[in-house]
């Protein structure tokens, strides 16, 4: 009798000790999601870093003599940042059931601190290369103790100057820079950040309304930022011409490609999923077809030498080149169909499709002179990575008829 009284005392222990082992992780899940609702709402009763104090208290070195304009552009950087942050720290906690433990453990954790500081030093490079001049940028740095901010490269190719250029008075080059600033004001900075902010037909919908709302505001700061720093100066008395020609020339597009870069990276390290970067990522590709191969993470993934990169992007300006006058040369044959076809004259639409075929026919020759940069290896990797649906890169069987192209 002792020994069945023994055991019902044995099982009943167990039993508690089960039912706490089972308690324990909803605990330290509840003790977690507690602790980064605190941070998210820490967040909110200080400026983003030292930089961001510093141009909006107007200490610490930064230059007394902001604009208005720089000040409201990079109070909206901070706000920003801080409002991606805290929705990446408490993204799904208000969802039943939480995040795995893992996953809150690593917000709190070196990813937490990972993502902050990388979402700082991207807002903070978008706001020293274009809402403060280089002076005041160099100022900043040097007496904070900061090195330079790192000019990213972008996943684009650079765009063209404006024609005519060089422009041939100031009148000339005054036009030419409201022209530019007016491209700000409407589209998108980006095709990464319009497909983010959801507004592509469907095309890709992967991203929440909190994160669209998220995308959007970079979106629209990072355009407001780019026209303010094209615009800087022009309505002065003495307008600087030597620094407006500058930021619609080589550097000035380099800057601008850095600058929508440093937004992108926000959007790809803080506000998507790493699997909504993925399908973003594979989606993009697909649709850009060769010029994909100017994405870093795409020539990271095939491991494309940095010989290899820079052959890449001169082959494809050069084919980019040829293929646009090879089909401007074209234009005037097609609109002459064209009116045959209006007026319904025989052969009219045989004709049009050969033109049609013609063109695609340039361009297959010219993808085939890009894709043929890679070795085999690369070329199969790059097969699977962009899927059955894409359209596989051409497999030159000879050598490309414009192969000298890019040199």
């Amino acid at each position: 009798m002792r020994f069945v009284h023994f055991l019902i005392s044995l099982i009943a222990l167990n039993m508690v000790s089960i039912k706490t082992d089972e308690s324990a992780p909803v605990e330290r899940s509840q003790e977690m999601v507690a602790k980064l609702r605190n941070k998210a709402v820490e967040l909110g009763h200080s400026p983003l870093s030292n930089l961001f104090a510093a141009i909006l208290r107007r200490e610490a070195g930064i230059p007394t003599n902001l604009t208005t304009v720089q000040i409201e552009l990079a109070g909206r950087l901070d706000l920003l940042g801080r409002d991606v942050i805290q929705a990446w720290l408490v993204r799904g906690l208000d969802k039943d059931p939480l995040p795995l433990e893992a996953e809150l453990a690593d917000r709190l954790g070196r990813r937490g601190d990972e993502v902050r500081q990388s979402t700082v030093a991207h807002l903070e490079a978008m706001a020293l290369q274009m809402i403060l001049t280089p002076a005041q940028a160099a100022r900043w740095q040097k007496e904070a103790g900061q090195p330079s901010t790192v000019k990213l490269s972008g996943r684009y190719r650079t765009a063209p100057a404006p024609v005519p250029w060089p422009p041939q008075s100031p009148q000339q080059l005054f036009e030419m820079v409201r022209t530019e600033a007016n491209k700000w004001e409407q589209g998108y900075a980006s095709p990464y950040l319009m497909f983010l902010c959801g507004d592509v037909g469907g095309a890709w919908r992967g991203n929440s309304a909190e994160q669209k709302g998220l995308c959007r505001r970079l979106d629209v700061l990072t355009r407001d930022t780019a026209r303010a720093w094209v615009m800087r100066g022009l309505e002065d008395r003495n307008p600087p011409i030597d620094d407006l020609a500058d930021r619609l020339d080589d550097r000035g597009r380099r800057l601008r490609t850095s600058v929508i870069a440093h937004a992108e990276s926000v959007a790809a390290r803080a506000i998507l999923t790493p699997d909504q970067l993925e399908s973003y990522l594979k989606f993009y590709w697909k649709s850009a077809g060769v010029e994909a191969l100017l994405d870093s993470e795409l020539a990271h993934r095939l491991k494309l030498t940095h010989a290899q990169r820079t052959e890449i992007s001169s082959r494809i300006e050069a084919e980019l080149s040829f293929v646009n006058q090879a089909h401007a040369n074209l234009i005037p044959d097609l609109d002459n169909n064209l009116v045959r076809q209006l007026h319904g004259e025989p052969g009219s639409t045989d004709q049009m499709n050969l033109l049609k075929r013609e063109m695609q026919s340039l361009s297959n020759e010219g993808d085939a002179v890009i894709w043929s940069v890679l070795s085999p290896a690369q070329l199969k990797e790059a097969e699977q990575i962009l899927g059955g649906s894409a359209k596989s890169p051409p497999r030159p069987s000879a050598k490309p008829k414009r192969s000298n192209v890019a040199s």
